[in-house]
């Protein structure tokens, strides 16, 4: 009798595609806005998915977030620029009852990782400009000698069955199955539903998409899923005598005090502009083997000169640099760019997590500048649920205010196994200083969040913290 798959076992044996394309189309940039045609088809989706998809499909609504007044059904993504050209992208999220049904089974600390959302961005031909370049010589941001250069629309979403073997892979081998036929399910209804309504509602000629060898990613393979254990890929902690709503209020309220203090006069202006100037600059620095200079003593910033011989002195000066800029920050529960909470709404049968999504304008820009592709893979969420196991012995029953916990899905696991090909490409495109700057900025934004968690922690009352150890 051959014996089941462990759960590790049962949750990375099969390569997934981190994205599904569901439809993409061409257009031409000279006659037509992308942005404009991004509004109609996300407007389009908004209006008829549901029905499309006889009930199963809930679009996600809020009215809590940094406008409280105004309901939220759609995440706009900030522009981008990519391959020389502005892109942009919008997100809706949809969700099950069955969804509802899976958090309340298996735990809310899997609620970081979903809805599931639907993306309709707009992005050049990848493929045709990687090779282009890789045939030419080029670098990115040159136009194509061809003149022969694509423009698309796509349509995609993050693949479910990615999800379930990144996140949900410490299963049982049963929940396992169960759950990964549940995906399945899910990427079905969602695909059919919405090229019902793409077909059906708009005029556009819509191509279905099976196949996309740049666009829906490269695969997530077993190493990529083993390199990050869970406990790095979903940090939590646990917060004792404060329930979770309690500490998701205290939090949405300390991120509502961020943006104000980068505007004109404010705490964080300068710190914001000095942050941005230094790493878009180092973002541009194409020649690893000639020095980097960067005056930052002039205003409107507040740093002093910035100097690297070269790609190797910058490697080892990187720790030192991230200390001496953002550590002091963020041991005050502070951050070196503007955070904002897009919403804040609850999952399960009875709302048993709070999911928060966060955004900082500057962070995403860099994420979706390797491709508009890569927007389902946004933004940063944080779930926020009572404990299941009470600490406190002297309970009979144990009320939220016994304790709860706040995790995260870091940037780091998801830039790790949704942005893979943006880092094979700037490997193939000879980039060494944009691809280490890559790797590490990740890490900066996990570290950004954790200072968001603490300040929130600090007010309401409580003395738990997330960990902010020295770069090393």
């Amino acid at each position: 009798m051959i014996a089941p798959l462990t759960a590790v076992q049962a949750a990375v044996s099969t390569d997934q595609k981190p994205f599904k394309v569901i439809a993409k189309m061409e257009y031409d940039r000279s006659q037509h806005d992308p942005l404009e045609i991004i509004h109609q088809v996300t407007d389009v989706l908004l209006e008829n998915i549901e029905e499309a998809s006889n009930g199963e499909l809930n679009i996600v609504e809020s009215y809590d977030g940094m406008e409280p007044d105004q309901p939220i059904k759609v995440l706009h993504f900030p522009p981008a620029e990519v391959n020389g050209e502005i892109q942009y992208g919008a997100q809706i999220e949809v969700w099950t009852d069955n969804d509802n049904a899976f958090i309340t089974s298996l735990g809310a600390k899997y609620g970081v990782a979903t809805p599931w959302n639907i993306c309709v961005v707009s992005s050049p031909d990848m493929m045709g400009m990687m090779m282009g370049m890789i045939g030419g010589g080029g670098s990115p941001g040159e136009t194509d000698p061809s003149g022969d250069k694509k423009d698309y629309i796509l349509v995609t979403m993050v693949n479910p069955l990615a999800i379930s073997k990144t996140v949900y892979r410490d299963l049982n081998w049963s929940d396992n199955s169960s759950f990964n036929r549940h995906c399945k399910n899910v990427t079905r209804i969602i695909n059919k539903s919405t090229m019902a309504v793409l077909k059906a509602d708009t005029d556009y000629r819509w191509k279905a998409s099976y196949s996309e060898l740049i666009y829906n990613g490269l695969a997530i393979k077993q190493k990529d899923v083993k390199n990050i254990p869970l406990d790095q890929a979903m940090p939590s902690l646990y917060i004792a005598g404060a329930s979770a709503d309690t500490v998701a209020s205290n939090y949405t309220d300390y991120v509502r005090t961020i943006p104000p203090m980068f505007k004109p006069g404010g705490q964080l202006e300068c710190v914001g502009k000095t942050v941005t100037k230094l790493f878009t600059d180092l973002f541009a620095w194409m020649d690893p083997n000639m020095p980097f200079d960067c005056d930052l003593t002039q205003p409107p910033y507040c740093g002093p000169v910035v100097h690297f011989d070269n790609l190797d002195d910058f490697k080892a000066k990187f720790p030192e640099m991230i200390n001496q800029m953002f550590m002091p920050l963020w041991r005050q529960n502070l951050v070196g760019q503007p955070w904002k909470y897009i919403r804040r709404f609850g999952e399960g049968e009875n709302n048993e997590v709070n999911v928060v999504e966060m955004c900082s304008k500057f962070y995403a820009s860099m994420a979706t500048g390797t491709g508009f592709h890569h927007a389902p893979a946004l933004p940063c969420m944080l779930g926020f649920y009572n404990d299941e196991n009470c600490a406190n012995s002297r309970c009979v029953t144990c009320p939220p205010s016994c304790g709860s916990n706040v995790n995260m899905l870091t940037a780091s696991a998801a830039f790790a196994w949704f942005f893979k090909d943006a880092a094979m490409m700037m490997d193939m495109m000879n980039m060494p200083v944009q691809a280490f700057m890559f790797e590490k900025f990740p890490l900066i934004i996990n570290y950004e969040i954790s200072a968001l968690v603490n300040g929130g922690l600090q007010n309401a009352g409580v003395p738990e913290r997330m960990p902010l150890p020295l770069w090393q």
